[in-house]
């Protein structure tokens, strides 16, 4: 991963510097040549990197804690659920962003979901997983998406900000949150800590956090209908969320499905010409959130859009 490989080399570079400081070509001329030629190797390298499209994906979990004895190794049985339950909510979640995941049952292009074990690493033990057949492209693959998703998730859960989790919430598939709880249930139970580095992404959850996170999920209860409902219909392009503003004066607010993302904004992030503003009837997700000692609160997704010449679904 770049950003790991970035930190070793500029830490190596640093030490290597260090050493060129200490001496003069005169003194040691064979020890300096090797140490410039080892900085330039080093710098050559760092410039590689930053150009570098980081484009598929990759993370390392880091785990320390009461599993974690030193820097030799990690409970077998701890790793390898943990990692099952991590790769269980990539999966799910790559699946949702190719549409509506089922709650219950197989798990739609699991196959293409599969992440490698390609490294340990040591010092608090973690795994590097990256994607099993990546593709040299310029923009980033369906599976660094799921990841970024799930990583996001995890993330916000444990942070102690209320409207991060909040925020992720309301997004986050059913089937995803149920992994994602399996996995701080896991690593809670087994009193460990986690660091995940993901892309620019790198942070660490403390046992403080990790109790914080599992205690959320576990308060949590979610329930999902469908609704269909007429008004007058906005929409916000660059952040593909929508706004339903219903004759009764009451308004519903929330986020596209890639379906109708894809059906109502071009390629430019353009809207179609003649939505924004029209009376339009349209189907929704409504999820009811409800968690200990507050009020519930509702999230939607619209899932299908029908302008006022588009004929209902069959």
């Amino acid at each position: 991963m770049n950003k790991l490989e970035r930190a070793a080399l500029e830490a190596d570079l640093a030490a290597v510097q260090a050493l060129l400081r200490q001496r003069t070509p005169e003194e040691d001329p064979i020890g300096w040549m090797h140490f410039q030629a080892r900085a330039k190797e080093n710098e050559q390298r760092l410039q590689a990197i930053a150009a570098e499209m980081d484009t598929t994906a990759s993370v390392a979990l880091f785990f320390g804690g009461r599993p974690v004895i030193g820097s030799r190794g990690i409970d077998a049985d701890f790793g390898g659920k943990a990692l099952e339950h991590f790769q269980n909510a990539v999966s799910i979640q790559l699946a949702a962003l190719q549409g509506t995941v089922g709650a219950r049952g197989p798990i739609p292009l699991r196959a293409h979901s599969q992440l490698l074990v390609t490294d340990v690493a040591r010092g608090s033990i973690g795994f590097v997983l990256e994607e099993a057949q990546p593709e040299s492209q310029l923009i980033d693959t369906q599976l660094k998406s799921a990841l970024d998703g799930v990583v996001d998730t995890i993330h916000r859960i444990g942070s102690p900000d209320e409207d991060a989790f909040e925020t992720a919430v309301d997004a986050v598939d059913n089937r995803v949150l149920a992994s994602v709880k399996a996995f701080f249930k896991l690593i809670d139970e087994a009193g460990a800590t986690l660091r995940v580095v993901e892309g620019a992404r790198d942070f660490s959850l403390q046992r403080e956090s990790i109790e914080i996170a599992r205690k959320r999920v576990d308060d949590l209860e979610i329930d999902e209908d469908t609704i269909e409902r007429t008004g007058t219909f906005y929409l916000l392009p660059d952040s593909r969320r929508f706004e339903l503003h219903l004759f009764d004066g009451g308004v519903l607010r929330g986020t596209l499905s890639t379906d109708v993302s894809e059906q109502l904004i071009d390629a430019d992030g353009i809207p179609q010409r003649g939505i924004i503003g029209s009376v339009s009837t349209v189907r929704l997700t409504r999820r009811k959130i409800t968690t200990r000692r507050r009020e519930p609160r509702f999230s939607y997704k619209l899932i299908e859009f029908r302008g006022p010449d588009r004929p209902a679904h069959p």
